[in-house]
């Protein structure tokens, strides 16, 4: 191997209360399989701005880290989030099936009057 380079990794809460950001809108997460690791260190941010999230769902990548899009899902529904296909439109459930999928997704928390917008 050659020289690696170092960089510096910081979870989202602490990058938010570092700067002292007071308000966030949306986050995108593509992260290659390790969407469940930063939503794990957005846990406050979430529930203090409730973000909408625009996340890609790579089944096969999250599974190489020893994830799943099921159990990613599931975290952002236990979270308050509904979730659709950003191509389709099409509801995201937990029991939705996962094999080999591949496609982004937008999470829009209960709380965010947006979802009067959101077409079922």
């Amino acid at each position: 191997g050659g020289d690696g380079i170092t960089i510096r990794v910081s979870t989202l809460d602490h990058y938010v209360e570092e700067k002292n950001i007071q308000k966030i809108d949306l986050v995108k997460i593509d992260v290659e399989g390790f969407e469940q690791r930063v939503i794990a260190g957005s846990v406050n941010t979430l529930q203090r701005f409730k973000p909408k999230l625009f996340i890609e769902i790579n089944n096969d990548n999250l599974k190489e880290q020893g994830n799943s899009a099921r159990a990613l899902i599931q975290q952002l529904l236990n979270f308050g989030y509904q979730i659709k296909r950003a191509d389709t439109n099409e509801k995201i459930a937990a029991d939705f099936d996962f094999d080999n999928c591949h496609f982004d997704v937008i999470a829009v928390h209960e709380q965010d009057p947006i979802l009067l917008l959101w077409p079922s």
